[in-house]
């Protein structure tokens, strides 16, 4: 499975670069209520705090590819820790909210190194056939940071405070920092991106409507997810003492879907897993539109939106890496971005909805998102760049003098 000379640890040490990256990224959603009350802000303003995080990260991932993108990935996992490590004790030590929306660009800098790396390693450490399984398993500290993060921070912050919860986010950063640097191996280097590359990614037909299907997918997932606790409450009745149990049903199912994706990709391939993914998720957003008042049918639905959902997450990884195995930092730290840029956008629709129409019309919304997503993998697939060029060389015969 392992290349010669690496560690078993190894991928376990990634996957806790990216939990400690996902408890950094959503922690503050547990921690709304504390910080609003200690800074004087409100929790919609708290809120902002996660978008300007995933805005940041966005921007920064591919564009420090072009900066140290060639530079040792271990090195600039840790180094990525570290920042998050940085910006976690600045928000602790912030005695206004403006010093704490800085300490969550400072985060979402390192973030913007840990992610695409810790995911190109994890590729590189595997066997080509096991590529899938690792992506799963380093991918999986995302998963896990999803579902523990939130209430584990919130919590926490209720039993001691909002900022040594910050402070503990920082150690747990660093402990992962150092985990790396004992089980993962030095050397392993990518290309440094450049204008040209970054160009030829933005304009390739297979790579790009490719990532907008991340881009969409996630978006789909938080104009319902977003404000699901409304959702359940007033259209599905479910009572609020119900929530933490919904949505410990959600984390579960996202920790089974990528189990299941990392056991799969191998045998059913990363095109057909991710076709599934897709229009089980559409479908099951139809269901939830479909069938209101149905509590105990909505947390069924739940459960399986969050294992379909999380089964396109490896095989999606393992696509770009496979269709870009020269830009395999790029192509990543894109698809990075476009998970965040997702989650913000599809927040701000989803508020949109909520206010415009209604919490009853949430999922509608995300499943139409969904079946775009649908239409931009399959327009990666398709092979219309290959036919394009095979007409233009007709054409070209056509107009040879051989030809007449």
């Amino acid at each position: 499975m392992f290349n010669k000379g690496t560690s078993s640890l190894a991928l376990p040490s990634l996957a806790g670069a990216y939990f400690a990256l996902g408890v950094a990224s959503l922690a503050v959603i547990g921690l709304a209520e504390p910080i609003g009350h200690d800074l004087g802000v409100s929790k919609a303003m708290v809120a902002q705090l996660v978008t300007l995080f995933s805005l940041t990260y966005a921007v920064a991932a591919p564009a420090l590819q072009m900066w140290i993108g060639g530079w040792d990935r271990r090195l600039l996992i840790i180094t990525g820790l570290t920042g998050i490590a940085l910006g976690a004790v600045l928000g602790a030590v912030a005695q206004d909210f403006v010093l704490l929306a800085a300490s969550r660009v400072v985060m979402a800098l390192g973030g913007a190194l840990v992610g695409p790396m810790a995911s190109a390693s994890g590729a590189g450490l595997v066997t080509p056939e096991r590529r899938g399984a690792a992506l799963g398993f380093v991918f999986s500290g995302m998963t896990i940071a999803t579902v523990l993060g939130v209430p584990l921070a919130s919590w926490l912050g209720t039993l001691l405070s909002w900022r040594i919860v910050l402070v503990l986010i920082g150690g747990l950063a660093l402990a992962a920092a150092l985990a790396v640097r004992v089980t993962t191996p030095g050397g392993m280097k990518g290309e440094r991106t450049t204008a040209r590359a970054l160009t030829d990614v933005f304009g390739d037909r297979a790579v790009m409507p490719a990532i907008g299907a991340t881009l969409l997918q996630m978006a789909a997932q938080f104009v319902t997810y977003a404000v699901i606790g409304t959702y359940l409450v007033s259209v599905q009745d479910i009572s609020r003492q119900m929530i933490p149990v919904a949505l410990l049903v959600f984390g579960v199912g996202g920790i089974a879907g990528n189990v299941i994706a990392a056991r799969l990709v191998a045998r059913m391939g990363a095109n057909r897993m991710i076709v599934i993914s897709l229009a089980a998720l559409a479908a099951i957003f139809g269901g939830m539109a479909g069938f209101p008042h149905q509590a105990g049918m909505a947390l069924g639905l739940l459960g399986l939106w969050a294992v379909v959902a999380m089964m396109m997450m490896a095989p999606q990884q393992m696509r770009l890496v496979e269709l870009a195995p020269q830009a395999r930092n790029l192509v990543l730290a894109l698809n990075a971005s476009a998970l965040y840029v997702g989650m913000a956008a599809g927040a701000a629709v989803g508020a949109v909805v909520l206010n415009g129409a209604g919490a009853e019309f949430l999922p509608l919304v995300s499943a139409l998102i969904t079946g775009v997503a649908i239409l931009c993998h399959i327009r990666s697939s398709s092979p219309a760049p290959a036919l394009a060029q095979l007409w233009s060389r007709m054409n070209c015969a056509k107009k040879s003098p051989s030809a007449s």
